[in-house]
């Protein structure tokens, strides 16, 4: 069993699951677009948060501001800034928001 950190999820990001945990049951695919990448990294703090995934203290700050931080309150707030296209205005502002209650949640002491 993996014990995952910011740094064994890139990895397995990076050469796929099937390299990364041999006869694991997750499906080989590639995170392609800026969406599902987004997704899929949220999936895994999700899964660190609710304690889930087994790892070290403190991994689910040190992915998010490593790997989320940098870029995805710009990604939601492009995305609600759509012209044309309402539901995914919504999905911006609703992501948008909830970014900035972890950013601000991860940085509350202990």
């Amino acid at each position: 069993m993996h014990v995952w950190t910011p740094e064994t999820v890139s990895k397995m990001f990076e050469v796929g699951p099937m390299k990364y945990t041999p006869r694991t049951k997750m499906p080989e695919q590639t995170v392609g677009s800026p969406a599902q990448r987004s997704a899929a990294r949220s999936l895994w703090l999700a899964g660190l948060a609710s304690k889930r995934l087994s790892s070290p203290p403190d991994s689910d700050k040190l992915i998010f501001e490593k790997h989320m931080a940098p870029w995805i309150g710009r990604f939601f707030t492009d995305l609600e800034n759509t012209s044309g296209a309402n539901f995914y205005k919504r999905v911006g502002a609703l992501g948008r928001t909830f970014i900035e209650i972890e950013a601000e949640a991860f940085s509350l002491p202990a």
